[in-house]
């Protein structure tokens, strides 16, 4: 892609103020060894090399209510990043901040720095014949349910597709149809008959440090053509956005924004997988071993009478 300008911000210094939301392995929220409160993560990372290449320095601040942000019908605003953007308390807000068009109409995103699509997780020992959102739908041993307020809770909301909307109806219906945080729905996925729907990627990476989870992609349905995308938002008319999506697009054909990405997407369970495999051939194995051994007992003991 070729932006008009490149922009920047090197020539003068250029300090930029960002609104952040604690969500690892996008941001981590920490005190560094000096008592100062510091941010980590793959979203920090990302705008962090943005900022090397277009110049400017920032700062963080987390968002006060701890929300990305849904348009308020009957106050007629934002709440969470997309409030402090169009409030203009924050120049940029940087995490796992889905595009959608309610977004757009009153902030600038940036290029994508990651897709995802939708899917669940469940508990391994509940996972038998649940292969996609549809065999989902048509079980009632495993409840299911979406993060409040969230980009897929809206999606689901909204959506005209029949599964879609008897689901979100039926998760209406029980009590924890809608969880208050990624962590309470994991609980309930850990502890219970329960399966949490989110972004795939997020449930991805669940999946490769807690090994006892299941992800449930559906490709059987119009869930398979569900995309979103992550950005950075911008205030609305920002003078920034043609910097921040040079960067972005520098990231992406130097296959650097790959690199990071796979440095927190790290699969740990690989290695208890293959210990499983091999325990299990080398137990296979002594089985059929000691079968052996009993038959040849047998034969000679036959010869011997």
């Amino acid at each position: 892609m070729i932006y008009v300008t490149t922009f920047l911000l090197r020539k003068t210094s250029v300090q930029l103020r960002g609104v952040t939301l604690s969500n690892w392995p996008y941001v981590d929220r920490y005190r560094d060894k000096d008592g100062q409160i510091a941010y980590d993560g793959f979203a920090i990372e990302v705008i962090d090399r943005i900022s090397k290449s277009a110049g400017f320095d920032y700062d963080l601040y987390e968002v006060p209510d701890g929300k990305y942000g849904v348009y308020d019908n009957e106050t007629g605003r934002f709440d969470g990043l997309i409030g402090e953007l169009v409030a203009n308390r924050a120049d940029f807000a940087v995490a796992d901040l889905t595009i959608n068009d309610e977004r757009r109409a009153f902030v600038n995103f940036t290029e994508p720095f990651m897709t995802t699509s939708l899917a669940a997780i469940v508990h391994r020992k509940h996972a038998d014949h649940i292969l996609s959102f549809v065999d989902l739908y048509h079980q009632s041993e495993v409840k299911y349910g979406v993060i409040d307020n969230s980009a897929t809770a809206l999606f689901f909301h909204n959506s005209r597709d029949d599964i879609l909307r008897k689901m979100y109806v039926q998760m209406t219906q029980h009590p924890f149809g809608f969880v208050a945080t990624k962590e309470e729905g994991l609980k309930m996925v850990n502890e219970s008959n329960y399966a949490l729907i989110t972004e795939s990627v997020t449930l991805e990476y669940l999946s490769n440090i807690q090994c006892d989870l299941v992800i449930v992609n559906d490709t059987n349905s119009d869930f398979r053509d569900f995309q979103r995308h992550y950005a950075i938002g911008l205030r609305r008319g920002s003078q920034y956005l043609n910097a921040f999506n040079f960067a972005i697009d520098e990231l992406k054909n130097s296959g650097e924004l790959d690199q990071i990405r796979d440095s927190y997407w790290v699969n740990e369970c690989v290695e208890q997988t293959e210990e499983y495999e091999i325990n299990g051939t080398s137990n296979r194995l002594t089985r059929v071993g000691q079968v052996l051994i009993l038959l040849m007992t047998l034969v000679m003991t036959l010869f011997i009478i």
